[in-house]
């Protein structure tokens, strides 16, 4: 995989600013971070679903405002421009390419809400451009990318938060302490997973991109091929170029908050099965289970996405201890005690996006580490990265945690990375 630095990347790409303004210099802004009292200025990167929601919940906090909006579909970019301007009394630039606002003396921080191999790039640049970054989940579209990341966030001493916003609630913070409090005795296996009755996109032939949609832009790194609407707009999330999967989508927040919880690094080893078994409009499974082994403690994933039935709670994170288990949801947490006659444990709880944005922005103004680092966010990444991989070889994959390589299997270290299509090419750090 080659390398190339931001001054080369953006010198490489920038026939594809044309219209969006001039990129200045590599100067560093704001590095001492903002001042109590002032607003966070920032600027949105993708503005679909989840980028658009985020926007509207920095507004909501009343401590930020938008001065730039970029997406490669210009109709996306205008009309959250047009939302931002009637919230905020005046209307952010809207631009195509997000790399116009990255040397703009009006932006403190980023909020990055791409599909997944875009995030890597769009973050290491923010934070070599002197930009605290707010990148949603998964944090990354490979492991590689996801340590470069990390470096990035450290050399340049960014506050770069990942969109894991469960870790900011209450009652999450709440399970949490009970779970490392001894109560549930040993613990011996966790459980995350998502039941969910996705529908089918069907199959749709390729055609020309919609009008106003750069879509060199938007396939950025990932290989050329034809535009297909099964592969842009939110579906993208069922391409192995472009997304995750549902272990991306939903394993990074339910897996996460295990990591979290169990205090846990890397798993030795790491088995799967599954496919796409009911849907054939898509690359990624459908159906699967995941199991990271532990010493003396074992890990599971499972999705189905074809049926709500069957739950048994496992839309969230369950935790299996001697003595009670618990089970926590974005509703609330539980505590199921081993004793039969023992009364369940029952606490009710709430999970606002906005109390996350408003832990970033804390931590913008005093430049300590947010609920989500992006540390915790690539090592919950990796968690999902490795059972996609164990899903698509098929076989029991041992990693190596130290190197964040598997022992001995060369094909497997080959998903660890990407090719990256020029000159979209990972910046060296």
């Amino acid at each position: 995989m080659s390398k190339t630095t931001r001054r080369t990347f953006i010198r490489a790409t920038a026939s594809a600013l044309a219209g969006a303004g001039a990129m200045g210099s590599t100067r560093r802004v704001r590095a001492e971070g903002v001042s109590a009292n002032e607003k966070l200025t920032i600027g949105v990167i993708g503005l679909r679903n989840q980028g658009r929601n985020d926007m509207h919940r920095f507004l909501d906090t009343k401590q930020a405002q938008v001065a730039w909006v970029a997406d490669p579909d210009d109709s996306v970019a205008r009309g959250n421009a047009q939302e931002v301007a009637k919230r905020q009394g005046k209307a952010p630039k809207a631009v195509r390419d997000f790399r116009a606002m990255l040397d703009a003396k009006d932006v403190d921080a980023v909020v990055i809400a791409t599909p997944d191999h875009w995030h890597a790039i769009s973050t290491i640049l923010a934070c070599q451009a002197g930009k605290d970054v707010y990148v949603e989940k998964p944090a990354s579209h490979n492991v590689k990318e996801g340590r470069e990341m990390v470096e990035a966030a450290r050399k340049h001493n960014r506050v770069v938060q990942v969109g894991s916003h469960q870790r900011s609630a209450e009652h999450y913070q709440q399970a949490c302490e009970y779970a490392r409090s001894g109560k549930l005795g040993k613990i011996a296996m966790a459980k995350a997973g998502v039941i969910h009755e996705r529908t089918a996109i069907g199959v749709k032939p390729d055609c020309e991109a919609p009008k106003g949609v750069d879509y060199d832009l938007w396939l950025g790194p990932a290989p050329k091929r034809p535009f297909n609407p099964n592969r842009f707009h939110y579906n993208w999330h069922w391409w192995w170029d472009y997304g995750t999967g549902e272990m991306g989508n939903w394993a990074a927040h339910h897996l996460d908050i295990l990591m979290w919880y169990l205090e846990l690094d890397y798993p030795t080893a790491v088995s799967a099965s599954g496919g796409t078994f009911v849907f054939d409009d898509r690359e990624v499974p459908d159906t699967q289970i995941v199991l990271y082994d532990y010493p003396k403690l074992t890990v599971v994933w499972e999705q189905r996405l074809w049926t709500q039935q069957g739950g048994d709670g496992v839309s969230g994170a369950n935790v299996y201890g001697s003595d009670a288990a618990m089970m926590v949801d974005r509703g609330g947490w539980e505590v199921r005690p081993d004793d039969k006659k023992a009364d369940r444990a029952q606490h009710k709880g709430r999970t606002d996006l906005k109390d996350h944005v408003q832990n970033f922005i804390d931590c913008v103004k005093s430049r300590k580490r947010p609920n989500a680092d992006i540390e915790d966010g690539h090592r919950t990444a990796v968690m999902c990265h490795l059972g996609n991989i164990a899903t698509r070889l098929k076989r029991r994959l041992v990693f190596d945690g130290k190197t964040e390589t598997f022992v001995g299997d060369a094909e497997a270290n080959t998903y660890l990375t990407r090719e990256y299509r020029k000159p979209y090419e990972l910046p060296s750090v």
